[in-house]
């Protein structure tokens, strides 16, 4: 179904709840209760940080679940968390002085055994957890006094208080070893030390919020302006758009341009855009894994580049993405360690056409242009404009489970995606999950030689000089190229209003939803 189609069918839903009275509960009667419903684009099975990786509830977690430090994004600074404090022992050991006034929602009193429980979780091989590569940092921990614990890793790894600051998130042991199936501890008991607690959790239903008036940290850096979140699942478009026309819900997260166009004019309903610290990118098989000859020519690569008007793409089909500059590399200067000197392409379709006949291909070429589904407008917008310079495409829509297995398996030619950042906001890890193992369409030994020197470097002034000869390079020979940010784009009702994050400078954390 087209988008037009489906704000229509929105309309024919929006006026059937209207006409039987469903869902009316209005923006100011969930005021008043002091309760926000946000809409979420599927069903989620718990909300376990381990377990399901959702990129959507990663602005529930941080709430929910602490870590023993996090990063002020803002000031470039790390601050304490469930440590007071911390210092590196060696190359290869943090040693972390623990508060000893927190309590778990369970009401478990936090201790040094629950974080040598979580790490020995994270490392044992035999623990069942998506992206476990997360972890491979952590080797082991050990209790060194009554409130002190060393961390030990798996070699020299200078990421490691990033991987400990956005990743590694504090179980409650007592809880968590009692379940028999680790994968239920988000489903039957989500027990963390965050400001918001977990009241209800319906893998078939929706799941509420509750802030935990049992919170102990620095309020400088935690708030939760409301008392209640209830997150409400609705896969279809259209069913939220109905929602938020008959004010069933108070928050819908990236809407699409058209959508976002619809409600301009609603007087009740107001559009929030923030950075979210992602970004649209084409891939290339440089590498030619996808035996395709052409794509290992670095002018073929470059001619893509220069046919692609990525300012166009970022004005007219990226809402929002007009207020924002366009990226110049995989990376944002908020980005721990992201440092360019070296600018992608830019839009020259003519010296694109001489590059492809001095390549070779002065009658064009066909490709087969592998499309993520959700970027199926932008994927098309690009195949067009390779198409005046004379390159053909076919192009094929792939969820992300099969994606993912031909991005494994080699077969992507030329692949457009997004690429989220917010969670992990570090370089080396955008180097890692775009050309590490199975996904490297490059097989440069610069940018690995690089990567691997900037994975063992503290410092991250001199990390970031390191990446850069990676970052540069990459532009260089336009392994990746960045087309677009992607800003998150919040409708919400005009009662509510979306704050500046504390900690981070990306995308809306369910603690930045406050009432007017």
């Amino acid at each position: 179904m087209s988008r037009i189609g489906r704000l229509a069918g929105a309309l024919a839903m929006a006026a059937a709840c209207l006409g039987l009275g469903l869902n009316l509960g209005t923006a100011h009667a969930q005021q008043s209760k002091d309760n926000l419903r946000i809409a979420l684009n599927e069903f989620v099975s718990g909300i376990n940080p381990y377990d399901l990786t959702l990129d959507e509830l990663s602005r529930v977690y941080r709430k929910v679940y602490r870590t023993l430090i996090s990063r002020d994004e803002r000031n470039g600074t790390w601050v304490p968390e469930l440590a007071k404090s911390w210092r590196m022992v060696d190359n290869e050991t943090l040693e972390f002085e623990l508060r000893d006034d927190v309590t778990f929602h369970s009401g478990n009193k936090f201790t040094p055994a629950d974080v040598i429980y979580t790490v020995n979780y994270a490392a044992d091989p035999q623990s069942k957890i998506p992206g476990k590569a997360r972890f491979s940092f952590l080797k082991s921990a050990e209790q060194t006094g009554p409130n002190t614990v060393r961390i030990h890793t798996t070699g020299v790894v200078g990421t490691a208080l990033e991987s400990i600051a956005y990743d590694f998130y504090i179980l409650d042991s007592k809880v968590h070893a009692a379940l028999p199936d680790k994968s239920a501890y988000g489903r039957v008991s989500a027990s963390g030390a965050g400001i918001y607690r977990v009241v209800k959790m319906d893998p078939r239903g929706n799941t509420v919020l509750e802030r935990f008036d049992g919170f102990v940290g620095d309020r400088k850096y935690h708030r939760a302006p409301v008392k209640n979140i209830e997150l409400i699942p609705m896969p279809e478009r259209q069913t939220q758009v109905a929602q938020m026309l008959v004010q069933g819900v108070d928050v819908l997260r990236n809407v699409e341009p058209e959508t976002a166009a619809y409600f301009v004019n609603n007087p009740e309903i107001e559009m929030t855009t923030v950075p979210s610290g992602s970004f649209l990118y084409l891939l290339l098989d440089a590498a030619g894994r996808s035996g395709v000859p052409a794509m290992k020519d670095q002018r073929v690569r470059q001619a893509i580049a220069m046919a692609i008007d990525r300012a166009g793409i970022a004005h007219n089909l990226v809402t929002g993405a007009d207020k924002e500059p366009l990226p110049d590399a995989i990376c944002f200067p908020t980005t721990v360690a992201c440092s360019v000197s070296r600018k992608p392409y830019g839009f020259d379709p003519a010296a694109a056409k001489k590059l492809l006949a001095d390549a070779g291909y002065a009658d064009g070429l066909t490709l087969p242009f592998f499309v993520h589904a959700p970027y199926k407008q932008i994927g098309e917008a690009i195949a067009q404009q390779l198409q005046k310079i004379g390159i053909r495409t076919t192009i094929q829509l792939l969820p992300i489970t099969v994606y993912t297995k031909k991005r494994g398996d080699g077969e992507l030619t030329m692949f457009l995606g997004a690429r989220p950042t917010a969670t992990y906001p570090e370089t080396t890890a955008v180097f890692t999950s775009l050309f590490g193992g199975s996904r490297d369409y490059a097989k440069d030994p610069i940018i690995d030689k690089a990567v691997a020197q900037a994975e063992k470097t503290f410092d991250i002034a001199e990390r970031a000089k390191i990446l850069q000869t990676a970052i540069d390079r990459n532009n260089e020979q336009v392994y990746v190229l960045p087309i677009s940010t992607m800003p998150t784009v919040l409708l919400h009702g005009k009662n509510v209003k979306v704050q500046p994050g504390i900690l981070s400078m990306h995308d809306a954390e369910i603690s930045d939803f406050a009432w007017k």
